[in-house]
């Protein structure tokens, strides 16, 4: 990006603003994982335990830093995932004690996306020997460490990955006509300026096409109400 990507304004918003009030609205306690000390204007930021460490880096870092038993991961290039389904999908795996995960993300159109996830605290330490042992690859550490707390039986669940079509029709939570026009871009990544400026062209068409669509149907009401 040339800047800190964090402080990107998407739709005149910035993308860290956009992520922490998701957040917010679902837990009890939310901080930036890393980036510099002009993030501290937003929120509490935790510096990684250790530097160099990439994004698996920070999830370690939240996860000794949770004093609850559970961390939702939201990644800030990710600025259209409804908090709607963030709540309810967070919801639906916290209470699944059936499966008991120790480790939960989406998969979209056959995707994985590691960094929206769901993560048991407890996991840290295993986190910590993947990452001591030169390992980097977040999908990679989250499906071993799942592993390993199935395997000690605190988790028989392990890893669980939704498919989204799955996790929408459990949840009791129906997307608005916008926000399912705009469904293919919910996990669209903004990690380039060509996709930025791409997903936000995107964004403003199917707003006109709600709004065009809207038109449309106000003028045939209003035309079927003249000739009543």
């Amino acid at each position: 990006m040339g800047s800190d990507k964090a402080l990107m304004r998407f739709q005149g918003v910035a993308l860290v603003e956009l992520a922490l009030a998701k957040l917010r609205s679902i837990c009890s306690e939310v901080a930036i994982l890393g980036g510099g000390p002009e993030l501290a204007r937003f929120g509490e930021v935790l510096p990684d335990r250790s530097t160099g460490r990439g994004p698996l880096g920070g999830i370690e870092t939240a996860l000794y830093h949770a004093s609850n038993e559970w961390v939702l991961l939201l990644a800030v290039d990710v600025p259209l995932v409804p908090v709607e389904l963030l709540r309810t999908w967070a919801g639906s795996v916290i209470k699944d004690e059936g499966a008991a995960p120790a480790a939960c993300f989406f998969r979209v159109e056959g995707r994985a996306q590691p960094l929206v996830s769901l993560l048991r605290r407890e996991l840290a330490p295993h986190v910590t020997e993947a990452l001591d042992g030169g390992e980097r690859k977040v999908m990679l550490v989250l499906e071993e460490v799942a592993a390993k707390a199935a395997a000690e039986g605190t988790r028989p669940g392990g890893l669980r990955v939704d498919e989204l079509e799955d996790a929408l029709l459990r949840s009791r939570w129906s997307p608005t006509g916008l926000q399912a026009a705009m469904e293919p871009l919910w996990f669209a990544n903004v990690n380039t300026p060509e996709e930025f400026e791409r997903v936000e062209a995107q964004v403003v068409e199917a707003k006109r096409n709600m709004f065009r669509g809207r038109m449309h149907l106000n003028e045939r009401g209003d035309s079927e109400d003249g000739g009543a």
